[in-house]
């Protein structure tokens, strides 16, 4: 996982998650509703190998787009961590 990052807002803090960070939210507050921006679900069958995608969610779909499909190379992602590396890297570099 990588580093923690934080942005404050006024309804709350926006992170990406890991669940190591449990005890220092519970430090400083109540723990809220956890809101999902993003997830990674199968795609389609693309040369009969499954494929996985990336939906976004709120102001991440207006960022990102409703589903990523590729990746950076131009190709499907043909292993969830491949997608699941993408929607973070995504989220690190384009919005925290």
């Amino acid at each position: 996982m990588p580093p923690s990052i934080f942005n404050v807002t006024p309804s709350g803090f926006e992170v990406l998650w890991d669940d190591n960070l449990i005890p220092f939210l519970k430090s400083i507050g109540t723990l809220g509703r956890v809101e999902r921006v993003s997830h990674v679900d199968p795609g389609d069958l693309v040369d009969n190998e499954p494929t996985w995608e990336i939906h976004w969610r709120g102001k991440f779909a207006d960022l990102f787009g409703d589903v990523t499909k590729i990746g950076e190379d131009g190709k499907p992602f043909f292993t969830k961590k491949a997608a699941v590396d993408f929607e973070v890297k995504q989220l690190l570099n384009s919005y925290f």
